[in-house]
């Protein structure tokens, strides 16, 4: 496991202690306020060690999970893509000059902050360093920026009703006990209390797929939404219209079918993505041509591997 180098801070300045000029003293002053400004300004949070190894099992199965006790975070045959979804709470769809190993190359990583008992960092801060470890280890360099895109606008079918498997967070969601076994520990009633939170657990067999969500962010749905990059649930963009502005709790199971955005059936008794999103979420996709906030990647490398 690699130890990663915490980033060097500036040298303190020693202030001016007499200067004939009151000039001078404004001037001199002013430099010292914004050198401390920029010493004391919080640098990016990092892992304090991770190691990556390629995955070449092949097998299809993937996980990862950001907020595992002791502030450590767990990913198996990861790819890219996956990282940077999960990193950047964005769809893949909404990330512009990806490589072509983008989504075919994967990866284990597995990343700590702290010492083990020191307690359980939140999905938030382990995103955020997950991002820092994007740049140091794939040298990732990104923008953002706004274009005009055809997108879908997720909306509620019935303004302030929502669907018999979507409802608001209690925030009463505790740590989950520590797990080695699973990166999403789902037990055998499947439901969505034994998840962590924050967690979302995806399963799929050959003719259906459901996601279950405890005390996630809206902006983490629309990226479980869309689906994984090499297979989409939805090719277009989503923006976030529903108003929700709390975590959510939700279970949504439909029949696995590409582009099922629209209204096509399916040979199986599940519903397509759209009816399950109205009958279960209460929730709809509108078409429609807006300013979408995208990712561009100026600069990415495969990883340093350890």
């Amino acid at each position: 496991m690699r130890t990663l180098s915490p980033r060097p801070s500036a040298p303190k300045k020693q202030p001016w202690c007499a200067i004939a000029s009151v000039a001078l003293v404004l001037s001199a002053c002013s430099s010292l306020l914004l050198g401390q400004s920029l010493a004391n300004r919080a640098s990016p949070p990092v892992f304090d060690a991770a190691s990556i190894k390629i995955n070449n099992s092949g097998n299809g199965r993937h996980s990862l999970s950001l907020n595992l006790p002791g502030g450590r975070i767990r990913a198996i045959n990861v790819s890219l893509a996956g990282f940077m979804t999960a990193a950047y709470q964005v769809p893949a769809n909404r990330i512009i000059g990806a490589p072509s190993w983008f989504d075919s190359k994967y990866f284990d990583i597995d990343a700590i902050s702290g010492a083990p008992n020191e307690g359980n960092a939140t999905f938030d801060q382990n995103r955020l360093r997950l991002q820092s470890l994007l740049a140091d280890r794939f040298n990732l360099t990104i923008h953002h920026e706004t274009r005009q895109l055809p997108a879908y606008a997720l909306v509620l079918v019935s303004p302030g009703k929502f669907g018999p498997q979507l409802q608001i967070d209690d925030e009463k969601c505790a740590p989950a006990p520590p797990t080695t076994t699973s990166a999403y520990p789902v037990k055998s009633d499947g439901g969505v209390s034994s998840l962590n939170c924050g967690d979302v657990s995806g399963r799929g067999s050959s003719n259906s797929t459901q996601y279950l969500g405890r005390a996630v962010t809206m902006d983490r749905f629309l990226a479980v939404l869309a689906g994984p990059p090499a297979e989409p649930n939805i090719e277009r963009p989503i923006i976030d219209a529903t108003g929700i502005t709390q975590r959510i709790d939700f279970d949504l199971q439909f029949a696995r079918f590409n582009g099922a955005a629209t209204d096509a059936s399916s040979a199986t008794s599940f519903p397509s993505l759209s009816t399950a999103l109205q009958d279960q979420l209460g929730l709809k996709l509108q078409s429609e041509t807006g300013p979408v906030d995208v990712i561009v990647i100026d600069h990415v490398e495969e990883p340093t591997t350890n």
